[in-house]
C-alpha cells in the first residue's frame, strides 16, 4: 500500500504548478528589487599598486599565505619579517592619518561629526575596512595595495601614495646596522671638521701675534713620531668604539685595547721630560715655549687631518652598507585608473537574486504543502506556547 506521506518529483512539480503565480510574483519582486539596488548603489572603482620588498638580510621569503584579502585576516608567523613589517607600517594609524589628511577623506566619507576626534576615528575605521585591501603574492615576493573608492582617479592616487609613503619610511626610519655606523662616522667627521676649523683659526691668530714663527726642519722631524703616535691612537679609539657598538667581537676588542696600551706607553715616553730619548728625537723641554706652542697646533692639525682622511673611506663604505641593509621597494605595477568598475556587479546581483527568490519561494510552497496534513498538531503546538493559562 502506497504511503500517503511519500512525495515524488512529479508531485513536487504539480504542487509548484498550482502555486506558480506566487512563485512568479515573489521572483519578479525580488529581481526588480535587486535591479533597483544595483542601480542605486554607488559605483566603486578599484586601483592596485604592486611593489616588491627586498632586503639584503633576507634574500628569500617564506610567505605563509597567498593572499591577505582583508586587514582582519591577521598576519601568519611564516611571512618574512620585512614584508610583515611593511604591512604593519601600511596599516598603521600614522600612515592612515596622512592618507586621510592628504586626500581629505573625512569629507569624502561625508562624516558630519561635530567632534573632530570622532570624525577621525570613524574615517580610520572606514579607510582600513572599506577602502584599503592588502595582498601578498608568495611566488613573486610582492605586496599589492588595492584601494576602493567612488572615484577611479582617487583610487589610483591613494594606492600610489601608499607606496611612496612606504618607500620614504624605509629610507628615513629603518634603523639598520649600516645606518647606525654611518651616523656614528658622520658625527665624528663633523666633530673633526669643527676641530680643524678651530685649530686653523688658532694657527692664524698665533702667526699674526708673533709675526709668523719659523720652526726648523729638525724639530718638525723630531716631533713627527709623536704626531704619528697620536694619530694612530685616535684611529684605534675609533675602531674600538665601532667594534664595541656594532661588531661586538671580544677578540677584536681585546686586540685593539692592547694596541692602544702600547701606543699610550710610547706617547708617555716621549712626553716624559726625564726620559732619555734617542739621538734623533729632541726632548720636549728643550723646545722654546713659543715654538712648542706652535708645534702643538701643528700636531693637532696633522692629527685631525689624518683622522679625517682615515674616516672618509669608512664613511663611504658605511653608506654603501646602509643601502644594502635597507629594505628597498621596487615598483612592479603602479596603480592606474580602471576602465571597469569593481562594484557593484550588477549582472551577478540580479542573477543571484533571481535564482535565490525562485528556489526559496519553491521551497516554501513545498514545505507548506507537507505541513498541511499536520494542521491540527501545529494548532495545538501553537496554543501550548502562546495561549494564556
Amino acid at each position: 500500500m502506497e504511503n500517503k506521506n511519500e512525495i515524488d518529483l512529479l508531485d513536487i512539480l504539480i504542487i509548484l504548478a498550482k502555486r506558480k503565480w506566487f512563485i512568479f510574483w515573489v521572483t519578479l519582486i525580488v529581481s526588480l528589487g535587486a535591479v533597483v539596488y544595483s542601480l542605486l548603489t554607488p559605483e566603486i572603482w578599484s586601483a592596485t599598486a604592486t611593489v616588491r620588498l627586498s632586503s639584503s638580510s633576507s634574500p628569500g621569503y617564506s610567505l605563509g599565505s597567498g593572499l591577505l584579502s582583508s586587514l582582519g585576516s591577521g598576519l601568519l608567523p611564516s611571512i618574512d619579517s620585512s614584508i610583515e613589517q611593511a604591512i604593519q607600517t601600511i596599516t598603521s594609524n600614522t600612515f592612515s592619518m596622512e592618507i586621510i589628511d592628504r586626500f581629505n577623506l573625512i569629507d569624502y566619507f561625508d562624516l558630519s561629526f561635530k567632534d573632530k576626534l570622532k570624525a577621525k576615528d570613524k574615517s580610520l575605521d572606514l579607510l582600513k575596512n572599506d577602502v584599503l585591501e592588502i595582498g601578498v603574492n608568495e611566488e613573486a615576493n610582492s605586496i599589492s595595495i588595492s584601494i576602493f573608492t567612488k572615484d577611479k582617479i582617487l583610487s589610483a592616487q591613494i594606492a600610489n601614495y601608499y607606496c611612496d609613503l612606504l618607500d620614504r619610511y624605509n629610507r628615513e626610519n629603518i634603523n639598520s646596522k649600516g645606518r647606525q655606523e654611518r651616523l656614528f662616522l658622520e658625527t665624528r667627521i663633523k666633530e673633526i671638521k669643527n676641530e680643524l676649523e678651530r685649530i686653523s683659526e688658532l694657527i692664524v691668530a698665533f702667526q699674526e701675534d708673533h709675526n709668523t714663527l719659523d720652526i726648523g726642519s729638525q724639530l718638525l722631524q723630531s716631533l713627527q713620531l709623536y704626531t704619528n703616535l697620536n694619530i694612530e691612537k685616535q684611529k684605534l679609539l675609533i675602531d674600538l668604539e665601532i667594534d664595541k657598538n656594532f661588531n661586538k667581537s671580544e677578540q677584536s676588542i681585546k686586540m685593539i685595547e692592547k694596541k692602544i696600551s702600547i701606543v699610550n706607553n710610547q706617547i708617555k715616553t716621549i712626553e716624559d721630560s726625564d726620559s732619555t730619548l734617542s739621538n734623533y728625537i729632541l726632548n720636549l723641554d728643550t723646545v722654546p715655549k713659543l715654538a712648542r706652542e706652535f708645534l702643538e697646533y701643528e700636531v693637532q692639525m696633522q692629527t685631525q687631518q689624518k683622522l679625517y682622511e682615515y674616516l672618509i673611506p669608512q664613511y663611504e663604505l658605511a653608506k654603501v652598507q646602509e643601502i644594502k641593509d635597507l629594505p628597498t621597494i621596487t615598483f612592479v605595477d603602479k596603480a592606474q585608473p580602471m576602465g571597469f568598475r569593481s562594484k557593484p556587479k550588477r549582472a551577478m546581483i540580479c542573477i543571484i537574486s533571481f535564482f535565490t527568490a525562485f528556489f526559496l519561494s519553491s521551497f516554501v510552497i513545498v514545505f507548506l504543502h507537507l505541513l498541511e496534513p499536520h494542521k491540527g498538531k501545529i494548532s495545538l503546538l501553537y496554543k501550548e506556547f502562546f495561549s494564556k493559562k
